[in-house]
């Protein structure tokens, strides 16, 4: 009996097990499976220190190295183009926000990857990238080649809007107003820091405040008499520092020595 169930439990048993119930599932049984996984990884992931997030980056990236150096050419091609339609599928049912976090995330990574390379590295990035772009266009259709193009249009259209503040101060224009250029309508601070607490605005990147709960500051500590009953808002006297607690901040003695000069 002991070796039977040993046998019955072995890696091997349990992976054919598995593939089985995965070969039998459903289109919904297996979206509900992978959004389960998704929910239980981010859950996970969310609480976990820097050293266990970086050790898992590098084991997923060497895993991913050795698996991608020994498939074909057919396979690298089923890859890829599974992950086109996955990418695409996924894109497609985002948000604004959750586009808007995907895209300022990228550029992060890009931004510290670019960043610590050297110039073989970037020299072979660039080499990669001009290779990746002719193939894609070598085989794009044109409707594809017609929405790329019309994606370019926009995105220089948006980086002209952006130029057009730079010595706008010297041409001043009344009749434009100022106030409603993208990059000068940022919002209001309503997006909330997930680690610190801290309000944002929607298009600040995630790690200035706390660098991602990196950063932490002590609490601080209660203010001394007489400037706890000051800032506390309980009395005329404390309504009226608040009121005007810029001026008493430049000019102290107005509001130590007020009421002698008033007197006198």
């Amino acid at each position: 009996m002991p070796n039977n169930k040993r046998s019955i439990n072995s890696p091997a048993v349990l992976a054919r097990k598995k593939r089985e119930t995965r070969a039998a599932e459903t289109d919904e049984q297996r979206e509900a499976r992978l959004r389960t996984n998704r929910e239980r990884q981010s859950l996970a992931r969310l609480s976990e220190p820097d050293e266990q997030r970086e050790a898992r980056l590098s084991t997923d990236r060497e895993r991913r190295s050795r698996a991608r150096s020994s498939e074909t050419d057919e396979q690298r091609e089923a890859r890829l183009r599974t992950n086109r339609e996955s990418q695409s599928l996924a894109r497609s049912s985002e948000t604004d926000e959750q586009r808007e976090a995907r895209l300022r995330t990228n550029r992060e990574c890009q931004s510290r990857a670019r960043s610590s390379g050297t110039d073989e590295q970037r020299e072979a990035r660039l080499r990669t990238n001009r290779e990746c772009q002719s193939r894609v266009r070598s085989s794009e259709t044109d409707e594809h080649r017609e929405a790329r193009l019309g994606t370019m249009r926009v995105m220089g259209a948006r980086s002209r809007r952006t130029t057009e503040l730079n010595l706008c101060a010297l041409h001043y224009d009344a009749d434009i107003n100022y106030s409603t250029h993208p990059s000068v309508a940022i919002g209001i601070m309503d997006v909330l820091c997930n680690y610190c607490g801290a309000f944002k605005f929607k298009n600040e990147a995630p790690g200035m405040c706390c660098a991602r709960g990196k950063v932490k500051l002590p609490a601080l500590h209660a203010p001394p008499e007489p400037l706890s009953t000051l800032v506390a808002g309980d009395t005329s006297i404390s309504k009226h520092f608040l009121t005007n607690i810029r001026r008493y901040i430049v000019f102290p003695n107005d509001f130590i020595w007020g009421n002698e000069r008033r007197e006198g």
